[in-house]
């Protein structure tokens, strides 16, 4: 099956949510597009560090992150633009 995969599902399945990784799984091509990486990007960092938006914004140029969670999770997905 092909499907767009929203920003949430990946957040879900990273947060090891099992019905993410099931709806996931059924997945043969799925597609995100930029806005989805940087809304996986942000959440991500935001799930690691447990700061809220505002104080993220604040301390974001002194984060050190290992980010291969998210390289791994997006890796599978065709990155899609539209025009």
């Amino acid at each position: 099956m092909e499907a767009f995969i929203d920003s949430n599902i990946i957040l879900k399945y990273l947060e090891g949510d099992p019905r993410a990784k099931k709806i996931l799984d059924i997945v043969d091509v799925g597609f995100i597009n930029p806005i989805v990486v940087s809304e996986v990007l942000y959440g991500y960092i935001r799930l690691m560090t447990g700061f809220k938006s505002y104080d993220l914004k604040k301390k974001f140029p002194s984060l050190t992150l290992e980010l291969k969670p998210i390289y791994e999770s997006l890796r599978f997905y065709t990155l899609a633009f539209s025009v």
